[in-house]
């Protein structure tokens, strides 16, 4: 999980000194009718005068956050977890209330994932093993969501002589989330016995390919985070 925050605080004041109206004369006349006597006439008209002076203050907060959680399971623990946590032949509506989320709603097609790449191990297509033995050693399924949220506020205040936030947003902020999950299936290490200071682990390929893909993703958010 990799989360970028920013936040900004503009406000701005513009400050206003009206002076005396001058005056524009100018040939033509200033009313109606438009009679000889009124062509002749200059029309006078008032032009506004001001000082203005405009003050304003900017700061910003940026902070990035990363967590990263690893662990890994064998496939009789996960039936059996799957067991005691479902009915072993549950109804589609018992699944959907199961898979139920505030932003997404989906089984993130992890099943046909699976299920793809054993079709491909049953029609024998890698002419280099036993046609009756699966040709993959590893699977992996690398998933991301990004979530963005933003808002501003911007209270104004115009009086005789001072504008107050007359246009810069007050306050300002700005939330990026991505969630990265990486799922790789492959052979488990078994040469020593799991226990709470040591859990299972992947060994051979399937490790250094998670590893691999869990560097992609830190030296992702690392560059996200520095731009």
């Amino acid at each position: 999980m990799q989360v970028d925050e920013q936040s900004s605080l503009n406000p701005g004041v513009a400050l206003t000194e009206p002076f005396h109206n001058a005056y524009n004369i100018a040939a033509g006349p200033s009313s109606l009718p438009l009679t000889p006597q009124a062509l002749a006439q200059p029309s006078i008209a008032s032009v506004s005068q001001n000082w203005g002076l405009g003050i304003g203050v900017s700061a910003s907060m940026h902070s990035t956050r990363a967590e990263t959680i690893q662990f890994a399971y064998a496939n009789s623990i996960l039936l059996k977890s799957a067991h005691k946590e479902f009915d072993p032949t549950p109804s589609a509506q018992a699944c959907n209330d199961a898979m139920n989320g505030v932003l997404i709603e989906s089984d993130l097609k992890i099943a046909d994932f699976i299920y793809d790449k054993a079709v491909i191990a049953s029609a024998g297509n890698d002419a280099s093993v036993n046609p009756t033995w699966a040709p993959f050693g590893t699977f992996q399924d690398q998933i991301t969501f990004t979530t963005a949220f933003s808002g501003g506020v911007t209270p104004t205040w115009k009086f005789a002589r001072a504008s107050v936030n007359p246009s810069s947003p007050l306050v300002g902020a700005t939330r990026n989330e991505v969630n990265t999950l990486i799922i790789t299936l492959g052979p488990l290490d078994l040469s020593t016995p799991p226990s709470p200071t040591s859990p299972l682990q992947l060994r051979g390929g399937a490790a250094a390919q998670h590893q691999a893909a869990q560097i992609g993703v830190a030296t992702s958010g690392s560059t996200s985070a520095g731009h």
